[in-house]
């Protein structure tokens, strides 16, 4: 995928210290493409606060949303940048967009990296072919800690076609994610066709509570911008 500007693909970084994942709901293919190039035009233009390692832009199948998926060297960093360079941004990236939803930030910890194309410290977005994340809202630390726990022995059974799982948790205890890497789309398509279970999903895991039903959303493309080193 192009943007018409040169763009530096996001490797993983062990120097991460939080990871900031924020929807924007745009609505149509069309203001999808133009949010995500806004945004990224906005980064690329240095000099890059302070703590700030690699965002990438992750579009969904169906055109509506544009997920941001940030890594940061710590949460006092990225705090800064929201008192000072982010109000600037975001009415810049307006003014080319106007309209967009936000609906937040959740602040992440990298809980678990599994399968053979995971790496451990931290998502690499250069080795997804598809991506599919699965979100699920949970009551409290302890139901987020064994919901991670259920997800991370399911996870134990492989599946075709899906060469890294990264489980992350919300830091105030409310989320848990799984953010699943694939060799293309017609992977995860014949999977979801096929008769085996998902493991990830609530009919297959047994013996928790305290956590709503998932959501699940598809996306391909991504738009990287990194700080370089």
């Amino acid at each position: 995928m192009t943007t018409g500007r040169q763009s530096r693909r996001v490797a993983s970084r062990s120097d991460v210290g939080t990871i900031l994942i924020s929807p924007w709901i745009v609505g149509s293919p069309q203001r999808q493409r133009a949010a995500s190039d806004s945004l990224i035009g906005e980064w690329e233009q240095p000099p890059w606060p302070a703590g700030f390692l690699a965002l990438t832009c992750l579009l969904s199948l169906d055109g509506t949303t544009v997920l941001n998926y940030a890594q940061w060297r710590s949460d006092p960093d990225h705090l800064a940048f929201m008192r000072t360079r982010r109000p600037a941004m975001v009415r810049s990236i307006d003014e080319d967009v106007p309209g967009i939803e936000r609906p937040g930030v959740v602040r992440y910890r990298l809980h678990r990296a599994i399968g053979a194309g995971a790496t451990t410290a931290g998502v690499d977005h250069r080795a997804a072919g598809s991506i599919e994340i699965t979100t699920m809202r949970t009551e409290d630390v302890e139901a987020q800690a064994r919901l991670l726990d259920a997800w991370t022995d399911a996870a134990a059974r492989p599946v075709p076609g899906r060469t890294a799982l990264y489980l992350h948790r919300s830091v105030d205890g409310t989320r848990a994610l799984a953010y699943s890497q694939w060799v293309d789309d017609a992977a995860r398509e014949a999977f979801h066709a096929g008769p085996l279970p998902d493991p990830l999903s609530p009919e297959e895991i047994e013996g928790t509570s305290g956590w709503e039903k998932a959501a699940y959303r598809r996306y391909r493309d991504v738009v990287p911008a990194e700080v370089p080193g």
